[in-house]
């Protein structure tokens, strides 16, 4: 794993310090990793829905020899039921959620190819893909002292049989309200509630000043989005 840090100190010209963490062994880490596991692979997702709430479990593994289960739980409560999603909305939202979520796990090989057995991409999604993993992992290259490129830095592979057309979500005019438990947080719901907006926060693996934030604003459990997203233990255990 790509753990350890050395420290530098850079000094401003009007003598305030600024810390910038980096790691001079990761670039050796790095390519060790990647000719050690060469192929990260996705390989399905499963649901299970009931009146109250969605589970998602997503199949990762790494060279066939780490495997990772993690999942996502979305409870309801007893918040107005959307029914009208089909399944294959349903399935295409669980697919990309997934895409985003492999990257955690990736990170632990680094491994320079990627296979997607979930569904199938065509050459402009793979494009797509690439280029937001390639962005999104900006600080994680830098950081870890990483010269990596565009090109040759993950090579995507799909050998789905399932490829997503292009497809319309019905919308409301109502407001999904994100609650970290921060003032922004508590501001928010005040405001946007004192509008006469109609507005559900929703709270990731709650904890008690997201759940004091939602409760001071009126919302309990009830009438709340609730997501429990739980990594796969030996993904810390990696990184231990």
């Amino acid at each position: 794993m790509l753990i350890e840090f050395i420290t530098f100190t850079y000094i401003y010209d009007n003598n305030n310090a600024i810390l910038v963490v980096m790691n001079t062994n990761n670039l050796k880490k790095y390519k060790q990793l990647r000719e050690k596991y060469p192929c990260f692979t996705y390989e399905k997702y499963h649901i299970s829905i009931d009146n109250e709430k969605i589970i998602i479990k997503y199949f990762f593994n790494i060279n066939k020899e780490y495997f990772f289960e993690p999942s996502i739980e979305i409870l309801f409560g007893k918040l107005p039921k959307q029914d009208n999603l089909s399944v294959s909305q349903l399935e295409n939202l669980v697919f990309h959620i997934g895409m985003i979520e492999l990257i955690s796990y990736w990170k632990a090989s680094c491994s320079p190819k990627l296979i997607i057995k979930a569904h199938k991409l065509n050459d402009k999604q793979i494009k797509w893909w690439k280029n937001i993993y390639f962005q999104g992992l900006g600080e994680f290259f830098y950081v870890n002292m990483i010269n990596a490129n565009i090109d040759d830095f993950i090579n995507i592979e799909t050998t789905g049989e399932k490829l997503f057309n292009k497809q319309s979500f019905t919308l409301n005019d109502n407001y999904i309200v994100p609650v970290g438990g921060g003032k922004d947080s508590i501001v928010s719901l005040q405001l946007l509630k004192k509008s006469g907006l109609e507005i559900t926060p929703l709270i990731m693996n709650p904890r008690e000043a997201s759940e004091k934030c939602a409760k001071l604003s009126g919302f309990d459990k009830s009438n709340t989005i609730i997501i429990n997203r739980k990594l796969d233990k030996k993904l810390l255990e990696l990184n231990a």
